[in-house]
């Protein structure tokens, strides 16, 4: 883990010799590791700030960091984890579960929850719906969530994007159950209504989006009677369709231009006249050969 983030691990050391210039244990090795893997400072106290962007950005390498120190015997190894297990517990929920649970399972229950607070859904009685086992992560508090989501998009929107991912694809192993219940039973998706809102409301799941827009596009199918006719410009864009009809009846014929020549008739009469003049012509032009 070291090579792999060795200027991190570089940064980490310098940390240490901050702190004291000669010691090197086997614990400091341990708190480089620490460092260097989730970007902290392994060697002071985390602030609730610090905290929270770990959880937040680097809960995949929490993950491996749990993995690495889980699997040692040594006690330094054990201590490490144990102080950053006690700093993180002290964190909001979800975070606060990230070393103690399954870290994807937290991270799979909180993005759930941020896709159905959007909607107004009750999410924090309805995520054991979804894969039994999720209800233990469902106390998360509105705020947490609206914040965190804010700070994601800011710092890492790129890791919230992989993060929507990935519940869009578990949603999709069952799609007769998950997607269903949440698009259908929840969101309501099939009445036209509730549809447009649920589209004006997402902001992360293009997967809702999509399917939501399919929704629509069918019911206008199923129903092209009732489509909106196109609207008129101008004061007419303000009418009901019954003014508009009885203003469409009321108004009268438009009149075709006449040529400003002369009259219909007169205009034809001179087209009469140059024909025949040219017809009287001709046989003098034969003679004249």
């Amino acid at each position: 883990m070291i090579l792999e983030n060795l200027p991190q691990a570089l940064q980490a050391h310098a940390q240490l010799r901050e702190v004291d210039e000669h010691r090197f244990t086997d614990s400091d090795l341990h708190k480089i590791i620490l460092g260097a893997t989730l970007g902290i400072n392994a060697f002071h106290k985390l602030s609730a700030g610090e905290i929270r962007r770990i959880c937040i950005e680097n809960h995949e390498r929490l993950e491996q960091v749990r993995d690495f120190f889980s699997g040692g015997p040594a006690e330094e190894e054990r201590e490490a984890l144990g102080k950053l297990r006690e700093q993180i517990g002290k964190a909001d929920k979800p975070w606060c579960w990230m070393l103690d649970h399954d870290p994807q399972a937290v991270v799979r229950a909180f993005t759930l929850s941020a896709i159905m607070h959007q909607h107004g859904i009750e999410y924090d009685v309805l995520l054991d719906n979804f894969q039994t086992g999720l209800g233990r992560y469902q106390k998360i508090p509105k705020l947490v969530i609206e914040q965190t989501i804010q700070d994601m998009l800011q710092a890492d929107p790129d890791q919230i994007t992989e993060d929507v991912g990935a519940v869009e694809n578990f949603l999709k192993e069952e799609p007769d159950k998950r997607l269903a219940f949440l698009l259908a039973d929840r969101c309501k998706i099939d009445e036209p209504e509730q549809a447009k809102a649920v589209l004006l409301a997402e902001k992360l799941s293009g997967l809702v989006r999509s399917l939501t827009l399919l929704s629509l596009r069918a019911e206008r199918q199923r129903h092209p009677a009732e489509r909106d006719p196109p609207q008129p410009k101008g004061d007419l864009g303000r009418l009901s369709p019954e003014q508009l009809r009885t203003h469409q009846r009321e108004r009268p014929a438009r009149k075709r231009p006449q040529d400003p020549s002369g009259t219909d008739s007169e205009v034809q009469g001179r087209k009469a006249g140059r024909r025949c003049r040219v017809r009287d012509l001709s046989p003098l032009r034969v003679r004249s050969n």
